[in-house]
This record gives structure tokens, sequence and C-alpha cells, in this order.
């Protein structure tokens, strides 16, 4: 069975660049993929495959703060375990024999709004 990672308490989100929003730079998107590790902390940020990299002339300051509130992220690491069959009495029963933490990677995405607010959403 599997037990994906689940975020501890609240996730820290982005704060708008102050010079993109004074240049009225618009709405925004950044989509990132992280790799959580065995001891739930972000261990690696890069671009989301999926997703077209945005490269507007404020994509260094949007990106640089989507990963600050990522880093701070904290996680309850994802769970593999692992169940073996016995018998009882003839009949197969299963068990769960060990438990292991494991890495995973997950995307988010943050939408930056021209008023400043950020929304995340994690896929």
């Amino acid at each position: 069975m599997y037990f994906p990672a689940h975020p501890l308490g609240t996730l820290a989100l982005p704060v708008y660049p102050a010079e993109a929003l004074a240049a009225h730079a618009g709405r925004t998107k950044i989509v990132l993929q992280i790799t959580v590790g065995t001891d739930g902390r972000v261990t690696q940020i890069t671009d989301a495959l999926a997703s077209v990299p945005f490269l507007g002339p404020f994509s260094p300051q949007f990106r640089a703060a989507a990963e600050a509130a990522v880093a701070q992220w904290r996680f309850e690491p994802a769970e593999r375990q692992h169940l073996d069959p016995y018998d009882v009495n003839g009949t197969k029963v299963w068990e769960i024999t060990r438990s292991e933490k494991v890495e995973t990677v997950t995307q988010v995405a943050f939408t930056f709004t021209e008023s400043g607010k950020v929304e995340s959403s994690r896929q």
C-alpha cells in the first residue's frame, strides 16, 4: 500500500515580487515540480515537465518567490507498506510486514495576480 506525502501545517505562499507589482506585471503562473524527501523536507525544486515555463521580464523574481515559499514547506513523508501473505487454517491472510518512508515527486502551481494575491494548487 502507498500513502502519499501530506502537508504539515499551513503551507507558505510566495510573495508577489515588489518590482513586478510596481510595473503592473499582471497575472503570472509558475508551476514547479518538487521532491519531498524521506525526512518530509523539500529536497529538489525543478520546472514542471508538463508546463511551459514563464519567460516574462520578471520571471526570475516570480520563480525565486515560488522557490522561497516551497523551501519552507514540511510534509509527513510518503510511506510504502509491504504486505505479505500467510496461511491461517487454509485461508490466505495478508499482513503488513514492514513500512518505509519514501521520496515522492509532486507538482505545485502558483498563480500570482496583480492584486498581490497568490493562489496555489498541488497536482
